[in-house]
């Protein structure tokens, strides 16, 4: 029961994020290559008309989308495509608690308390899980959105060292996010199995 609702919350919060993302690029006509929802062995690949490749993993844990940034026109249409995913995020989370309070303060009236009480529950995960999702992807840490933002910023200054200077960003981002990663996991792990027992 526990594992179905942060699995389902999960995919919900990495698919709204990467369909934010995935909805800017397209406005501004920036070609997709690829959407992937998740890691480990892949579950399920799909090809869109467009040739975008979407694809679900096992671990709804991170999610990635790869677009042709030479078709990106300007920094300011790269920083849209940037932000969407996390206001997508905002978004479905002001929906998913606005939702669970209206159905906790009886604005949408429900006859069975019983399914009021798993709706709201649901509801309530669903939407702040999602704005931890917005929230942490605006940490100034690459691959993150909001380590990107900062780089973009930064790659405007005349005397910033590309390419060595990012790809030591990139590698000291990804590892402070692995390690993070590891005592989510573990945390929740040990959570499920105190659940359990």
């Amino acid at each position: 029961m526990i594992y179905g609702l942060v699995f389902c919350g999960a995919l919900i919060g990495l698919g709204a994020h990467e369909l934010g993302h995935y909805i800017a690029a397209r406005v501004l006509n920036v070609p997709v290559l690829s959407v992937i929802i998740g890691c480990g062995p892949e579950l399920i690949r799909l090809r869109a008309r467009n040739n975008t490749s979407w694809s679900l993993r096992l671990l709804p844990i991170i999610a990635s989308i790869a677009y042709v940034e030479t078709a990106v026109r300007s920094r300011f249409h790269h920083a849209l495509v940037l932000v969407s995913g996390p206001i997508a995020n905002f978004l479905l989370g002001l929906i998913g608690l606005g939702g669970a309070a209206a159905v906790w303060h009886h604005i949408i009236p429900t006859s069975n308390e019983l399914f009021a009480s798993a709706i709201t529950t649901q509801m309530w995960f669903i939407g702040g899980l999602s704005l931890a999702i917005g929230l942490f992807n605006l940490l100034p840490l690459p691959p993150l959105d909001g380590g990107a933002l900062v780089l973009l910023a930064l790659r405007q200054h005349p005397d910033w060292p590309e390419p060595k200077s990012f790809q030591r960003a990139q590698r000291a981002g990804v590892l402070v996010l692995s390690m993070s990663t590891m005592i989510a996991l573990a945390w929740l792990l040990g959570s499920l199995c105190g659940t359990l027992r």
